[in-house]
This record gives C-alpha cells, sequence and structure tokens, in this order.
C-alpha cells in the first residue's frame, strides 16, 4: 500500500540470508529489497533510500556502522534477537 514512508532495516544472521530472500519473495513480491552482503556491498548503500527492505548481517551492521547511522529507517528489525546480549552488543 505504500504506507511505508522509509526503508526498513533488518538484521539476520548470515545464515539466513537466502531464506529472508525467499520469504519477501513469496509473501511480499510486490516491496523491493536489497540485501547488503558481500565484497560488493559498498555500491548498494546508495540504493538504501528506493527500496522497502534493507537486510544484512550481525556481523556486517558492525563494519558498516558508520554508513548506516547516517541512514533514516522507519523501523530496524532483529531476526534472532538473542545475538543481542548486553549493552554492547
Amino acid at each position: 500500500q505504500r504506507k511505508l514512508l522509509k526503508s526498513s532495516l533488518i538484521i539476520v544472521p548470515t545464515s539466513l540470508i537466502g531464506n529472508w530472500k525467499v520469504e519477501i519473495e513469496k509473501f511480499t513480491p510486490k516491496l523491493k529489497y536489497l540485501a547488503i552482503y558481500g565484497n560488493d556491498r559498498g555500491v548498494k548503500f546508495r540504493d538504501i533510500e528506493n527500496v522497502d527492505i534493507v537486510f544484512t548481517t550481525y556481523n556486517l551492521v558492525v563494519r558498516d556502522f558508520e554508513v548506516l547511522e547516517k541512514k533514516s529507517f522507519g523501523y530496524i528489525i532483529l531476526d534472532e534477537a538473542q545475538k543481542i546480549k548486553n549493552p554492547s552488543s
């Protein structure tokens, strides 16, 4: 319905990247998504504002924090949230 005014960031374990792609394509095929992972992820940051869903991994969100913190997201969702175990996480 285009009610999302900003992209949503979903942070997932690396092992679930493929699952998220399949689920998005299956259940929300009209939503545009961007998977930020791999060696070429740096060029993908400029496309964040053009998609509905952005997902990345816990390991990469730490590495890419300086870039991601400058972006504005409507929602930030943690899949497998037990990865965040303490305030420093």
